[in-house]
C-alpha cells in the first residue's frame, strides 16, 4: 500500500563495524500503483546510504535531506522507472526552506531519480558530493515526459558533475540567482536528443564557473 512518512530522522545509523542505511522503502509490489510520500524528514549521517524509494506510484517530497552520508552509491535515490508505472517524480518545498543532498562520499551522486512519468523539482542543492551532484532520469519513458527544475545549488562536487538530465521531454530549468560551480566535470548537462520528435531545452539564469570538462 501507500507509505507516507512526516517528521522523520533517520540519521547516524551504522557504525565502524556496520553500513547502515537511513531508510529504504519499497512497495514496488503493491497490487495498487501506491505512492510514496515523505514530507520534513532527514535520512542524512548515515554510515551507508540515506534515503532509497522504490515504487509504482507516484514519489513526492517535501522538505527533505539525505546529506552527510558516508558510503554506498548515493544520498538519496528516488526509483518509479519500474515495469507498469507512468507515474512521476515531485520535490516541493516550503517556503524558506530546501531538499539538501549534499556532502555524500558514496559513488554515484548525491540525488539519483529514475522515472517513467514527468519530474518536477523545486530547490533541491547537491552540492560537495565525493562524485556527481544530481542524476535525472526520464528518458526511457514509453511517451515524452517533461523535466521541471525550479531553483537550485549544484556546486563543488569532487568527481563528477553537478546536474544532469535526461530525458526524451522537454526540459525547463530555472536558476536565477544560483549557483552550478566548481564541479570537476561538466557543470551543466541536459540532453533530450534522443526524443522522437523535437522537444526544447529551456534553460533561464544561473552562475556556472570553473567546472571541468
Amino acid at each position: 500500500g501507500s507509505i507516507t512518512l512526516t517528521g522523520v530522522w533517520a540519521g547516524e545509523n551504522g557504525d565502524s563495524d556496520t553500513n547502515a542505511s537511513g531508510a529504504r522503502l519499497d512497495n514496488v509490489n503493491s497490487p495498487t500503483k501506491s505512492p510514496i510520500s515523505i514530507t520534513d524528514s532527514s535520512f542524512s549521517f548515515n554510515k551507508y546510504e540515506g534515503l532509497y524509494a522504490r515504487s509504482l506510484g507516484a514519489i513526492t517530497l517535501k522538505d527533505v535531506s539525505a546529506s552527510g552520508n558516508q558510503g554506498g552509491g548515493w544520498g538519496a535515490q528516488l526509483d518509479n522507472a519500474q515495469t507498469g508505472s507512468t507515474a512521476g517524480v515531485t520535490i516541493l518545498n516550503s517556503n524558506g526552506r530546501q531538499n539538501n543532498f549534499d556532502s555524500n562520499q558514496g559513488n554515484t551522486a548525491g540525488l539519483m531519480v529514475y522515472s517513467y512519468g514527468a519530474i518536477v523539482m523545486n530547490w533541491v542543492t547537491a552540492s560537495n558530493n565525493a562524485v556527481h551532484g544530481a542524476s535525472i532520469d526520464n528518458r526511457l519513458s514509453a511517451t515524452a515526459q517533461n523535466v521541471t527544475l525550479n531553483y537550485g545549488h549544484f556546486n563543488d562536487n569532487q568527481g563528477g558533475y553537478g546536474l544532469w538530465i535526461d530525458s526524451i521531454g522537454n526540459i525547463a530549468v530555472t536558476l536565477t540567482d544560483c549557483g552550478v560551480n566548481n564541479n570537476s566535470s561538466s557543470g551543466l548537462f541536459l540532453d533530450n536528443s534522443t526524443a522522437a520528435t523535437a522537444k526544447t531545452v529551456t534553460l533561464d539564469g544561473g552562475n556556472y564557473f570553473n567546472n571541468g570538462n
